[in-house]
């Protein structure tokens, strides 16, 4: 049998400055409209917490602006009991 579980409540700090994610956001600059992509394998999430509502910095080689991204990270634990043999 398996369980699983959502952190849910307070944010939780991961204690890590960067998190790599197998993830390619994809957004549209504000100012241009270019379609920007930011591959999270390439790229990282810097000081990520859980639960709370963060920004990442995105740039425009397009019309060399910045802009914020808004995102939330959320976390699955999954857990099995194991039976003594």
């Amino acid at each position: 049998m398996s369980s699983m579980g959502v952190l849910k409540g307070k944010p939780v700090d991961l204690n890590i400055k960067r998190l790599h994610l197998p993830i390619v956001i994809k957004t549209n600059c504000p100012t241009c409209g270019h379609e920007n992509e930011e591959d999270l394998q390439v790229s990282n999430l810097d000081y990520p917490c859980t639960n709370e509502e963060c920004i990442m910095e995105q740039y425009c080689y397009s019309c060399d602006c910045r802009y914020n991204i808004d995102y939330l990270l959320t976390l699955d634990f999954e857990y099995k009991v194991s039976e003594d043999e």
